[in-house]
C-alpha cells in the first residue's frame, strides 16, 4: 500500500534514505554520497504534502516524493529535450529499506506513483545519476524515455543525471 508520508514517519524514511545512501556507495554511485537528501528536504516533503511511502505488514519500507510544482533544474536539460510541454509531475528521493532491497518492489512502488501522478498530469518526470544502472533499468521496465541530462549544481561535486519522461497520454 502507497500512502501519504507522515510526521511520524521522519525517523523510519531518514533510516530509508540513510539504506539507499549506503547501497549506492557500496555500488561505487556517487549518487546522494554528500549531504543530499538531508533531513531537511524530508521535512520540506512532508510540510508541502508530496511524500509518499510503501507500507508493508504495517511498516514503511520506501519513501519517495510526488512533486506537481515545476522543477526548475528540468528547464536547463542538455544534449536533448522535453517531448511535452505541458505541466508534468515529478519523481524525487526514490528509496528503500534495505531489509526490502532486492525484492522486486521498486517497480510497483514507481508504478502506484505514476497512477497518482496521472490523476494530476498525463506526463511524468523523473532523473537519476549516469552511473544508477539500477534505476535506469527499472525506468526503462516502466516505459521511461530518456530525453537529455540535467545538472544538479548543488550537490558538490556537480551531479549530472539522465533525465526521464513518461508521458500517459501517448
Amino acid at each position: 500500500m502507497i500512502r501519504p508520508a507522515t510526521q511520524a514517519d521522519f525517523a523510519a524514511i531518514m533510516a530509508i534514505i540513510g539504506d539507499a545512501k549506503a547501497l549506492l556507495k557500496r555500488q561505487g554511485i556517487p549518487q546522494w554520497q554528500a549531504a543530499y537528501p538531508a533531513s531537511a528536504d524530508i521535512q520540506q516533503d512532508l510540510q508541502a504534502g508530496t511524500g509518499r511511502v510503501l507500507v508493508v505488514a504495517g511498516t514503511a519500507v520506501a519513501y519517495a516524493s510526488l512533486e506537481t510544482a515545476p522543477e526548475p533544474v528540468y528547464e536547463q536539460i542538455q544534449q536533448g529535450h522535453w517531448h511535452c510541454g505541458g505541466p508534468y509531475s515529478t519523481i524525487h528521493r526514490v528509496a528503500m529499506a534495505a531489509a526490502f532491497q532486492g525484492r522486486h518492489l521498486s517497480v510497483p512502488f514507481m508504478q502506484g506513483l505514476i497512477a497518482e501522478a496521472e490523476r494530476t498530469y498525463p506526463n511524468v518526470r523523473v532523473d537519476t545519476q549516469t552511473e544508477n544502472r539500477t534505476m535506469q533499468h527499472i525506468l526503462a521496465q516502466l516505459g521511461f524515455k530518456q530525453r537529455g541530462l540535467v545538472r544538479w549544481t548543488f550537490e558538490v561535486p556537480v551531479v549530472t543525471c539522465f533525465a526521464y519522461e513518461l508521458n500517459l497520454a501517448e
